[in-house]
């Protein structure tokens, strides 16, 4: 019996892992004040993104930022197999042209594996 267990234990595991997954809540983007000495490079390493991640996010041209506006700080996420900007769009509660123009996404083919900057929803 207990050859029985230790055998359909892998099954179980992925089995419960899938289910995590499955309903897990998704993470949203955040907003940021952005204070005096502030600067994209420091957001950017506080927050674990890059620097033109924060800029697509926000559409900045510059790396000019102001005190005391806020600033959103993108979530990212690898695309999975069976995912379209539809049902990213969907499930993050933004727009489709939101997380295209995030990408510099031309038409709307998304890639198994491609990572994805998920604009904070406003």
């Amino acid at each position: 019996m207990l050859k029985k267990m230790l055998k359909r234990m892998p099954e179980t595991i992925a089995l419960a892992v899938c289910v995590c997954l499955l309903f897990a809540t998704p993470v949203f983007g955040q907003q940021y004040k952005i204070q005096s000495g502030d600067s994209l490079w420091k957001i950017s390493r506080a927050y674990a993104v890059s620097i033109d991640s924060l800029k697509a996010a926000n559409n900045l041209r510059s790396d000019l930022i102001i005190a005391g506006k806020t600033i959103e700080i993108p979530t990212r996420h690898t695309v999975i197999r069976g995912e379209s900007l539809y049902l990213l769009a969907k499930r993050y509660g933004t727009s489709i042209d939101a997380i295209a123009k995030a990408n510099n996404i031309k038409g709307t083919i998304i890639y198994v594996g491609q990572k994805l900057i998920i604009p904070a929803v406003s």
